[in-house]
């Protein structure tokens, strides 16, 4: 994928004016900053000789006019800060969220959207503002040298220091930085685990020991910030002595020179303020260097959560898929160097066919059917449907051709027609034509508020068994080319396996293509064809009664 059209590029790339803008605003707010030295040294070289009232009024007017311009000046670019942060993260949160939520294998923490927050917080923070201002430093330096050659030495001397402290903080807080953000990942992986099964922890009695791993996990996290953040505090103690420590020196040293008569009093004073000003921002390029480096790492991840995003060019619009089904040399490997989940896998539907998947537990059925429905990213061989292969679909295009019912059941909080709807535009009909193929329609009238029912987080208020129906009834929604169904009837009980047995025949009798796995005989009595899995590779494909016929009872058995 090009660099320069990644969602990450183009949303710096919307940054852009707004940064420019900045920058120039920094460049006005920065030549105001020289009031404070020139109306110095204004008043202790010409007014106060002179003793004249007239000038001192008006160069205080001046001056005060020029530090109300500064305050509003200096609100303006924060606002456009604060506005800048607000154009990025909405140039960058639907493509994260979409990249993360629709590829298969990627971080299910959530940590590219907190850092998608943190990133955020650190465009519209003071950093970037420090980092505006430090390539003004060398001008004040410019202007110290004016004064003095000594004045500007010791200037240059006074920022040496500071980029000195400035490289010893990013190599004392790099490692132990890096090791904090390793632990919050890992902790944010355990509690993830651990809120979306929180009933199988109670039941088994695991709630504790999650507790503890949580736990521990989280303290190495406190432990690699606290770390990061002692040294870091070393550095900015440091630092704040440093700069009082100069500042006290760079007055001594222009008393001294003006004792000397080698410059004026008022240069003396304005000297002063000139390394204040110029050391400002080396000193809080200092303070920040942790939040920079942070930004840094928090770009390459959020970089790496998009780098398997597809290249920009969206697929050719293709015709609405009739529901052919072919597999090819199927290989998938869940881990690189581990043995292939599936290996050789290779069959044909066509419209209208149910083919029932049978294997023993961990033969690789529950992976097949989700590579199926790209739910799984693929090793090697093809799926197509209707000759292309899955990934030539706009993904918008191919949710519309696929019904899927995972086994574990997932549904979402919402009402029940959003979830029959897929969280759509929820067209009536449609919704209720669904929900009868799948015998659940008199089921949702019975409910509080009927379709309009709010179901709660993952469908905590209804049962196993309602759920996974009205889970059945998204996958029937508006009748899709290819239905998937992964152990459909695991929590039904008579009433419901009958209607799903309705609901298959009804989906292939509109022409849709239906894959199941399922144990239960019924689900194999109504397959055209049967695959039979074994360790993850093709044991038997072909009409039901021929594989039947070719099966050991022991294979039955075990089916």
């Amino acid at each position: 994928m090009s660099h320069a059209r990644s969602p990450l590029a183009s949303a710096f790339r919307a940054c852009r004016p707004a940064l420019v803008t900045t920058a120039v605003f920094s460049a006005a707010i920065n030549l105001l900053t020289f009031t404070g030295p020139l109306y110095m040294l204004s008043v202790y070289d010409r007014v106060i000789p002179s003793r004249h009232q007239g000038t001192l009024l008006a160069l205080s007017l001046i001056a005060l006019a020029a530090f109300v311009l500064y305050g509003a000046l200096e609100l303006v670019r924060s606002r456009i800060l604060i506005r800048t942060g607000v154009v990025f993260d909405r140039h960058l949160a639907e493509p994260l969220a979409l990249r993360l939520l629709a590829a298969p294998g990627t971080d299910r923490s959530g940590q590219p959207l907190r850092d998608l927050d943190n990133l955020r917080d650190f465009l519209t923070g003071a950093a970037p503002i420090v980092f505006c201002d430090a390539p003004w430093t060398p001008l004040f330096v410019l202007l110290a040298f004016s004064l003095h050659a000594w004045l500007g030495w010791a200037a240059l001397a006074g920022i040496a220091g500071y980029a000195v402290m400035a490289l010893a903080s990013e190599l004392a807080t790099r490692k132990p930085l890096g090791t904090a953000m390793e632990a919050t990942l890992a902790a944010a992986r355990i509690s993830s685990e651990a809120f979306g099964r929180r009933d199988v922890l109670a039941a088994m009695g695991m709630t504790g020991r999650f507790a503890s791993r949580w736990s521990a996990a989280h303290d190495a996290v406190v432990s690699a910030q606290a770390s990061a953040s002692d040294r870091a505090a070393h550095i900015s103690a440091l630092s704040r002595s440093y700069r009082v420590a100069l500042q006290s020196g760079m007055l001594g040293l222009g008393a001294w020179l003006a004792i000397h008569e080698q410059i004026s009093v008022g240069a003396m004073f304005a000297a002063n303020m000139l390394m204040s000003r110029a050391l400002s921002p080396v000193e809080h390029a200092v303070q920040h260097w942790k939040s920079l480096v942070t930004a840094r790492a928090t770009v390459r991840r959020i970089a790496a959560a998009l780098g398997a995003q597809a290249e920009a060019t969206t697929p050719m619009d293709l015709p609405a898929p009739q529901g052919t089904l072919s597999v090819e040399g199927l290989v998938v490997r869940l881990a690189p160097t581990a043995k292939a989940t599936l290996a050789g896998i290779g069959f044909r539907l066509e419209p209208g066919e149910m083919l029932t998947v049978v294997g023993a537990s961990g033969a690789g059925k529950s992976t097949l059917l989700r590579t199926l429905v790209k739910a799984q990213s693929l090793t090697a061989g093809t799926v197509r449907l209707d000759g292309a292969a899955l990934d030539h679909y706009r993904p918008e295009a191919l949710g519309k051709a696929v019904g899927y019912l995972p086994q574990d059941i997932e549904l979402f909080a919402g009402s029940v027609a959003d979830n029959i709807a897929r969280f759509g535009t929820v067209e009536a009909d449609k919704v209720v034509a669904a929900a009868r193929m799948a015998g659940v329609h008199e089921m949702i009238l019975r409910l509080p508020s009927g379709y309009d029912t709010d179901i709660g987080p993952g469908g905590s208020t209804l049962s196993g068994g309602q759920r996974q129906r009205i889970a059945l009834a998204r996958a029937l929604y508006d009748l899709p080319a290819l239905i998937v169904l992964d152990e459909p009837n695991s929590n039904l009980d008579l009433n419901g396996e009958a209607a799903l047995a309705e609901a298959l025949r009804a989906a292939r009798a509109a022409g849709s293509t239906v894959v199941v796995s399922s144990h239960k005989p019924a689900l194999v009595d109504m397959a055209d064809k049967l695959l039979v899995l074994a360790d993850g590779a093709q044991q038997l494909f072909g009409p039901r009664q021929e594989v039947l016929a070719r099966m050991t009872p022991r294979a039955v058995r075990a089916a």
